[in-house]
């Protein structure tokens, strides 16, 4: 599909989109304001998508610490009580981890949005916001690296949630 087709008519807030980042990405008008979000926030951060499909945009070769950063159309809603918020998450952030042993089961006992893919030594992190995937990659990371108990990591969690939600992080 070409990527010259603009990111719809109009912006989260309702404004014509005129310049800017995301101006000229391939995208459906059935992509959510979320996603859009997600999409605009991503390419002024990291820059034009390397992949383009009908129902993701892929960088492969992101600012670190990422490997990867996908956003996907279709959402995966994390409503989980040990998430601090219900969230649409779009974007999914991909980074390098060896994560083995007691250690794998205390991160899936974490409940976030954390995918360990062992066999390739990565895990991928979703959520709707880059600041929270990074909260959770920092947070999964001294779980398995410096034996973060589960309840000091919800902890640690929320409050970070909360500084990224405010903006102050």
């Amino acid at each position: 599909m070409p990527d010259d087709v603009i990111l719809g008519e109009l912006d989260a807030a309702g404004r014509p989109i005129h310049d800017g980042p995301g101006r000229h990405l391939m995208l459906l008008c059935d992509w959510s304001p979320a996603a859009q979000r997600a999409i605009r926030e991503t390419v002024t951060k990291h820059g034009r998508p390397d992949e383009i499909t009908p129902s993701r945009l892929i960088w492969t070769t992101p600012k670190a610490p990422w490997t990867e950063i996908l956003i996907h159309r279709d959402a995966v809603t994390i409503d989980d009580v040990r998430f601090p918020y219900t969230c649409a998450a779009h974007l999914e952030g991909v980074v390098k981890a060896e994560i083995k042993g007691k250690v794998l089961l205390n991160v899936y006992d974490l409940g976030w949005g954390v995918v360990v893919d062992r066999f390739r030594g990565r895990i991928s992190v979703f959520s709707d916001r880059e600041g929270v995937n990074l909260l959770i990659v920092d947070i999964v990371g001294k779980v398995a690296r410096e034996g973060l108990t589960v309840a000091d990591a919800q902890l640690m969690f929320k409050k970070g949630v909360l500084q990224v939600l405010e903006g102050s992080v």
